[in-house]
């Protein structure tokens, strides 16, 4: 079931209904830069592939931990290559199959993301998964950028039309050393609303895994000689997927995130991108900068719900498991 090295893999990933981006060998590699390991699993019947899967797996240190705590993750869904008449049957041996190499292998948990273009709830309880419920704002592209431009809320043409009326501008990332630029206001600004910044080596993955292979993009905004924004993204078969943005403080007179998803979109549109997903919008109860990020977001695209689904290999397990993460407010 396990492949340790599968040269076609995202070849396959790509005759399934719904590829996503962090089902690629390459996005596996920048995950491992957050002290992952990636693991690839794949359903046959015979020699004919039928599904496949890229988990991230986790090994706390300390013994009971270790044996407690350890994790497979996946933040997309699996790749089902089969009719779609087929795919549950398909999703059902393929999961199942998963949930007893956990336990062979001594997993305690396993946590897949649906996403807001495939969210099948049903066959993930059937599975005995439990669900929380996710947002997106997700985009979707016309065939043509007037199109597009027409389809947008007037919130957010207005304020593309206020930032190019500045003197800032938006553009496309060359050098390793403008992700470093982008890196520098992406730690600042993530402090500054209370979210722990990811290492610098994922960034540096993300360019040379990534981006350098023709799958991601770096758009920066400019304001004389200085970098004042940036957002970095994923692109894959047909869609477009926001990893991560950030500005400098004192800055959003200029509208830089405006300037740069619609430079995104008008690159995109005519080489046959139809979505532009701007991944996670804060949901429940909130306030302050997370509803300033959930407001912004809205302007762009539309609310689409989906789900974190997750499956615990023992009663026991998941009483524990669920009491430690209460201690510590999880």
């Amino acid at each position: 079931m396990e492949l340790k090295s599968d040269p076609q893999w995202n070849y396959f990933l790509l005759q399934s209904r719904n590829p996503h981006i962090y089902q690629t060998k390459e996005m596996a590699k920048v995950m491992e830069t957050l002290n992952f390991n990636a693991r690839f699993f794949v359903l046959l019947d015979g020699k004919k592939r039928k599904a496949q899967i890229a988990l991230l797996e986790k090994r706390p240190n300390g013994r009971l931990i270790k044996k407690l705590a350890s994790s497979w993750l996946s933040y997309s869904p699996p790749a089902l290559l089969c009719k779609k008449s087929k795919e549950r049957e398909i999703f059902n041996l393929l999961i199942t199959a998963l949930q007893n190499k956990a336990k062979e292998d001594g997993i305690s948990w396993i946590t897949i993301w649906s996403s807001p273009q495939w969210d099948p709830v049903d066959w993930f309880s059937e599975l005995d998964f439990e669900s929380s419920e996710k947002e997106n704002a997700v985009l979707e592209l016309k065939k043509t950028s007037e199109e597009t431009w027409r389809s947008l809320y007037k919130h957010a043409r207005r304020d593309v039309r206020k930032g190019k009326e500045t003197e800032a501008f938006p553009k496309e990332a060359q050098l390793l050393n403008e992700m470093k630029a982008f890196y520098a206001i992406y730690k600042s600004h993530h402090k500054h609303i209370g979210i722990a910044p990811y290492p610098w080596k994922y960034f540096e993955a993300f360019w040379n895994e990534v981006i350098e292979k023709g799958m991601g993009k770096l758009l920066l905004v400019q304001l004389d000689k200085e970098i004042i924004a940036g957002l970095l993204v994923g692109t894959f078969h047909n869609e477009i997927y926001e990893s991560s943005n950030a500005i400098k403080p004192k800055t959003y007179k200029y509208f830089p995130t405006d300037l740069m998803n619609w430079k995104l979109i008008e690159w995109a549109v005519p080489k046959g991108y139809t979505i532009f997903d701007l991944s996670n919008v804060p949901t429940g109860k909130i306030g302050g900068k997370e509803e300033g990020i959930k407001r912004f977001k809205k302007k762009w695209g539309k609310i689409k719900k989906y789900h974190e689904f997750r499956w615990y290999s023992g009663k026991i397990k998941k009483i524990m498991i669920k009491g430690i993460k209460s201690i510590k407010g999880d």
